[in-house]
C-alpha cells in the first residue's frame, strides 16, 4: 500500500580506513592522499549506529556513490540488498593545485581546498557551478525513484549530500536547511504524495 508521503534520506559513510597524516604535508602530498582515500573503504570498527539501521530498516530502494567507503557503507547499512552506486553522487569539489611552497595539516589543506572551490576558484576537477548541476540531477533522479519506491536511502558524501539536500528543498521537499554531516550521520526529507484516488 502507497503511503501518503514520499521521503528521501541522505546518509553520509562511514569513517574511511585511510589513516589522515599526522605529519604536515604539501599540496602534492594532499592530493596523492585524497586519490588514496578515494580508493580505500571504510574502517573495520566503523559500524552504523543502531537508530539508524532501524530507521532505515526496510527501505526499498538503497542508491550510493559508487566509490568504495560509500559501497562499503550500503552494504554495512542495508545487508542482503544490493545497492545501485551512481557515479551521478561521488564528492563535490577537489585538491588545491599547484606547487605550492608550504606544508601545513591536512585539515588546513582541506579547507582551503573547499573555500576556493566555494567562492569559484578552484575548477580542475569540477567547478562549483558544475556540481550543484550535478546535484540537481542526482535529487530529481531520488525524487523520481521516492515516487515509485516511497522510501528512498541514499549514501553519499558530505559535501555533495549538502548541495543534493538544497537541491531537494528547492523542488519543494521539507526537511532541514543543513544536511547532518559527520560519519554515519543521516537527514531526511519529506514530501506529501500525489493523492491518486482523485
Amino acid at each position: 500500500m502507497k503511503q501518503d508521503y514520499q521521503e528521501i534520506t541522505l546518509v553520509r559513510h562511514g569513517r574511511s580506513s585511510y589513516l589522515l597524516p599526522t605529519h604536515r604535508i604539501t599540496a602534492a602530498e594532499f592530493r596523492k592522499w585524497i586519490a588514496d582515500y578515494n580508493l580505500a573503504g571504510i574502517a573495520a570498527d566503523s559500524l552504523p549506529p543502531t537508530e539508524l539501521i532501524g530507521a532505515t530498516r526496510n527501505v526499498p530502494y538503497v542508491a550510493c556513490s559508487d566509490m568504495p567507503r560509500a559501497m562499503a557503507s550500503a552494504s554495512l547499512l542495508s545487508p542482503g540488498q544490493a545497492p545501485y552506486a551512481l557515479p551521478q553522487l561521488r564528492e563535490a569539489g577537489g585538491p588545491v593545485s599547484g606547487d605550492w611552497p608550504v606544508k601545513l595539516p591536512l585539515a588546513a589543506w582541506d579547507r582551503i581546498s573547499v573555500f576556493l572551490w566555494t567562492i569559484g576558484l578552484l575548477t580542475s576537477d569540477e567547478s562549483v557551478g558544475a556540481a550543484r548541476l550535478r546535484a540537481q540531477e542526482a535529487a530529481g533522479k531520488l525524487v523520481r525513484l521516492a515516487e515509485e519506491f516511497d522510501r528512498v536511502l541514499c549514501i553519499g558524501h558530505g559535501m555533495f549530500n549538502a548541495l543534493v539536500g538544497q537541491a531537494l528543498l528547492r523542488l519543494g521537499w521539507e526537511g532541514p536547511p543543513r544536511v547532518a554531516d559527520g560519519h554515519w550521520a543521516a537527514t531526511t526529507y519529506r514530501k506529501r504524495a500525489h493523492n491518486t484516488t482523485g
